[in-house]
């Protein structure tokens, strides 16, 4: 999927899930995701969120 179709990565806080981040696209609709590591999604969230 082309990156211009995702809109924002969310990360979840820690009381709601270890590693769970949402994915949103341009259209509005999203998709929830997970790793079993929370440190590895903060840093795929930050990244994507950083525009590298």
């Amino acid at each position: 999927m082309p990156r211009t179709n995702i809109a924002r990565f969310t990360a979840h806080s820690k009381v709601i899930s270890r590693g769970r981040f949402d994915v949103t696209f341009v259209d509005g609709s999203w998709i929830a995701l997970g790793s079993l590591s929370r440190e590895r999604m903060e840093r795929f969230v930050a990244v994507f969120n950083q525009g590298v």
